[in-house]
């Protein structure tokens, strides 16, 4: 009886969050027979010693998938819980992780915060464990804004990436404001009311870098939000 009822819960929660993106379609894949033994796996990979919430979301693990990379140095780890879906990649040795999908559960009420409240959790215990950044692909299309909810969290374009760099230069150069004009990072840009509201409107997707240390632009941002 409890194995029929935890299936009818997973059914019925893929079948409420797919209706948001293409993306929650990996919940039809995933199964629920071993949430505990896949998550012990990742805890002994990254030395964690808490809860699967503290990495990936608020409420009951419906379902899991654990992917280990050939070389055995890369764990990741896809998770439906009740309040949405994520997958985070670890690349423990390089101090990185990645935040591969985000999605928050359509069913909770918008604007309150839940989302954020999730990723400073995560974002608390990665540096605990010893992570230097995360990393994303802030998305931008039908039932994604991570461009703008990233930047607006402290996430910046990646260093690296010289061409999305050049674009963001162009685009701040179409505005009229003087001071949206003067801006050479999108951290800057979201950092006054006409940035963020020139982003929102202009912004694009970017491969994200969030900096885990105490006193970086990242943290900085992250905390004057919260606060």
């Amino acid at each position: 009886v409890s194995k029929q009822s935890d299936q009818n819960k997973l059914k019925e929660a893929s079948k409420k969050i797919s209706q948001v993106s293409d993306h929650y379609q990996k919940t039809q894949q995933l199964s629920n027979e071993k949430n505990d033994e896949n998550f012990d796996k990742l805890k002994n990979f990254i030395k964690f010693n808490g809860s699967i919430d503290e990495l990936f979301g608020d409420g009951e693990v419906l379902a899991s998938e654990l992917i280990v990379s050939r070389d055995e140095k890369e764990m990741s780890m896809v998770a439906l819980f009740e309040d949405g879906l994520s997958q985070r990649s670890f690349l423990v040795k390089d101090g990185v992780v990645e935040m591969n999908h985000f999605f928050l559960n359509p069913l909770l009420e918008k604007g309150q915060g839940k989302g954020t409240q999730i990723f400073k959790n995560q974002v608390e215990n990665f540096k605990k464990l010893g992570f230097k950044k995360l990393v994303t692909e802030a998305g931008d299309s039908e039932g994604m804004n991570g461009y703008y909810t990233w930047a607006r969290l402290g996430y910046d374009i990646d260093r690296g990436d010289r061409v999305t760099r050049e674009i963001f230069k162009m685009t701040v150069k179409g505005s009229e404001n003087k001071m949206i004009r003067q801006c050479t990072s999108l951290q800057q840009l979201m950092s006054f009311n006409e940035g963020r509201k020139f982003w929102k409107e202009n912004g694009f997707r970017f491969m994200g870098v969030f900096d885990l240390a105490d006193n970086s632009i990242s943290m900085q941002i992250l905390n004057s939000y919260n606060k």
